[in-house]
Parts: C-alpha cells; structure tokens; sequence
C-alpha cells in the first residue's frame, strides 16, 4: 500500500494529486514525521514514498491519517457552523388497523434512515482523549450535558471488547485504505455500510397511523370460514377486508401479513395448496365445532395424478372413494370424514 497523504512544510495534509510534479517542496510523514518524496512518474500510481528506509507501517499511517482528517473536517464544520451528520434508522410499525374492525393488525414498515447533526449535539472534538478508563481516538464531547461519542478507527485491531461493554456510544470504522475515509469529506457517516458498526445505540421505534384502512395498498393474506363451514384464502386489501367483514358473517377470519402464507388459490375452481394455509385448515379444524374439510381428515392424501393435479389443481385424493378431490370444502358434509389426530400446530 502506498501513502497518498503528508504533510507540506507549512504542516498542512495535502494529497499526491494536488502536488505539483518536480516541487521541490519538502514533504513529511504524517505518522513517523520522516522526509517523504512525491512520486509522481508516467507507469506507478503516484504517491509518497519515505525518502529513507524506514519501520513506518502502512497501518499505522492509515491510523493516524484517519484521526487527524476527521478532527479537521469536524473542526471546520464547528467553526463554519455547518453539518457533519450521521445517520440512523427508526423501526416504524403502522398501527392504524390494531383497534379497528376487531382486525389487531400492527404492520411493519420499511425501517426510515434520518440524518442527525452531530455538530449541534457535540460542539468539542479532541484527539485521543482518556474517558471513564478508555481512550478514544477521536472523543465529541458536549459543553452543555454529560453526552459523549467515541469515533474508532480499525486498522489492525478492531475495538476492545471492554470498550463495547462500558456502554459508551461507539462508532467503529474499519479501514482498508484511504478510500474508506471517503465519509469525512462528505461530512456523513453512513449507517448502512459493512465497514462501519454502531455500538450502544439506541434504536428509536414509532407506533403510528401512517396509512388510514382505505388508503393501504399493502397485499393481505385473508383467510375466512363461512357459517357453512366453507373455507377460503384471498389476497386483499385492508379496505376489501373490511368490506368483506362487514358483509359476511364469518365463523372465524384470520389476517396473514404479507409472506407469512404460501399458497395457490384458484377462485372459479376453489382449489388450494400451500403449506401454512393448509395448516390454518388443520387448527381450525380443532378449534372450531362442527368444521371439517379434506385436508384435515384421515383418508385424504396427495394427488399422485400427474394430469389431474397440474392440470386443474386438484392436489388430494380420497382414500376412501378412491377418487380425486376437486375441492377440500367438500369434506364440510361428507358422512366419511374421519379427523387427523392432533397434531403439534402453533
């Protein structure tokens, strides 16, 4: 790895490509303070180079570089009075549908990232500071309450496990080269990045009513048995829920979120399959008096009948008529039902 940071002899870090080529100014390491030279030739990747042999790690320069560029950044923003911010994310539940029409829907949404301005918070920076048996690498520090922040960087050795467990708010930054101090110039540490972990962290959540009933679009699995023990699952909409609710008298409904069912339904055949829903069937089929359907009676079995299963859907097969069942809610008055044993359903 080659450096592409020193100091000038005004003490000031400037990188290889704003050298001018030949300068005969004199460059410095930032880590070791030895004499560097500016390569800057036709076939290499310009960079400074120690103009004598030297012990000086590659770490340890990455180290160093990273400390003294985040206090100047942060420094500069505190005396212009501008932003270095930081990002992080609050889990949002929409609770909208939790009292209403007896659904007890709470709803995750995607989690929302907010950038907060570390600068109005932490208006002191130094470098290395000792701080309740820990030194920080950089430690922001507020003169108007007991906050603090450390920020540590990663070359060879990752933060001490004692440092994460005093409970002190903690930024690590792993670095590789100086490209992953990119976030310091753009004034913004990311929270979704792999090289970076947020320690001690608090993460907000917010219960609102983000979307009223009707004006969700978000796709429910709705399973549902009639008066007549008829059984049916459908994807709908909150607002078609509510409307089929109020229309139809259900012996028992069930709300799935989105993913929590697998299943095929076909609504001119009723044909079903898919693993959960034929398990909602089984539950039901314990919970609820008199309810009966195929899939949770004994002498059903799967449909070895290549054309009559894929095909028209039809995945069962009695047993006992030794025939193909073209609907489970066949079984609600089938003299012939004989129910599964119970089996372990949560």
């Amino acid at each position: 790895m080659k450096n592409l940071y020193a100091y000038n002899e005004e003490n000031e870090l400037i990188h290889i490509n704003n050298v001018e080529k030949k300068s005969a100014q004199n460059y410095f390491c930032i880590n070791c303070e030895s004499k560097m030279i500016a390569r800057k030739g036709e076939i290499k990747a310009h960079h400074f180079s120690h103009k004598a042999d030297s012990n000086c790690s590659f770490e340890s320069y990455l180290h160093k570089l990273s400390k003294i560029q985040f206090y100047n950044e942060y420094i500069k923003c505190l005396n212009n009075n501008e932003s270095f911010n930081i990002q992080y994310k609050t889990y949002r539940n929409c609770t909208s549908c939790k009292e209403k029409e007896n659904l007890n829907l709470v709803c995750k949404l995607d989690d929302k990232i907010s950038l907060l301005n570390l600068t109005k918070w932490f208006d002191k920076i130094t470098i290395e500071k000792y701080h309740n048996g820990f030194i920080a690498d950089i430690l922001l520090e507020s003169s108007k309450s007991e906050e603090k922040l450390f920020i540590e960087f990663a070359v060879s050795h990752k933060c001490e496990i004692a440092k994460i467990e005093s409970k002190i708010r903690i930024v690590e930054i792993s670095l590789i080269n100086e490209l992953d101090l990119k976030f310091i110039s753009e004034r913004k540490i990311p929270i979704n990045q792999e090289n970076i972990i947020f320690h001690n962290f608090i993460i907000n959540q917010k219960n609102e009513d983000y979307f009223l009933p009707n004006e969700c679009n978000k796709m429910f699995s709705f399973f549902a048995i009639y008066q007549n023990n008829k059984a049916i699952s459908k994807e709908l909409r909150i607002k078609e829920i509510i409307y089929n609710l109020n229309i139809h008298n259900y012996k028992h409904f069930q709300i799935l979120k989105p993913k929590e069912i697998d299943y095929e339904y076909d609504d001119e055949i009723e044909s079903y399959s898919g693993g959960q829903f034929i398990d909602l069937i089984i539950k039901s089929a314990f919970e609820i008096k008199d309810f009966k359907n195929c899939y949770s009676c004994r002498f059903s079995a799967e449909n070895n009948n290549y054309f009559s299963r894929y095909e028209f859907g039809h995945t069962l097969f009695c047993k006992k008529f030794k025939a193909v069942i073209t609907n489970s809610n066949d079984g609600h008055n089938c003299e012939k039902y004989w129910r599964i044993e119970k089996p372990n359903i949560e």
